[in-house]
């Protein structure tokens, strides 16, 4: 039986390939390209999805609360897979817990920026790339 993947992606070139070379490996994949759809799709096919990718940022998804909860569940991620190292023992304690905070805080400090970021790096692309540049807000 083949496994389902929910892939949330507002980037159609790079959903189209994510989605092809899924399909390949033998997955279903359901796509959305906007976080409200995404949901609506998730409760009409719950049973079968077994994996949802994720896109950091959607249409439609922008409000801080949910923002700052995609944030937490990042950087809860992040301790995860430092703690897993430290269990394997391919990593000292004190090099993990840098390396945590490091990302923290770095993942904390841009998040809120993102917007501004963009905008600033918008004034420097050539009209050509403007056109295909995913978050235009």
């Amino acid at each position: 039986m083949k496994s389902t993947i929910l892939l949330v992606e507002d980037e159609a070139g790079l959903a189209d390939s994510l989605k092809t070379e899924f399909e390949l490996e033998n997955f279903n994949v359901f796509w959305a390209n906007d976080g409200l759809i995404a949901l609506d799709m998730f409760r009409q096919n719950e049973a079968q999805i077994d994996l949802i990718i994720l896109d950091w940022m959607l249409p439609h998804i922008q409000d801080q609360e949910t923002q700052l909860i995609t944030v937490l569940i990042g950087i809860g991620w992040i301790a995860m897979v430092a703690i897993s190292r430290v269990y394997l023992r391919d990593h000292y304690l004190s090099d993990v817990l840098a390396s945590v905070c490091l990302a923290s805080g770095w993942w904390l400090l841009v998040t809120p920026a993102e917007a501004f970021i963009q905008a600033k790096m918008r004034q420097f692309l050539p009209e050509g790339m403007l056109k295909s540049w995913p978050h235009q807000n």
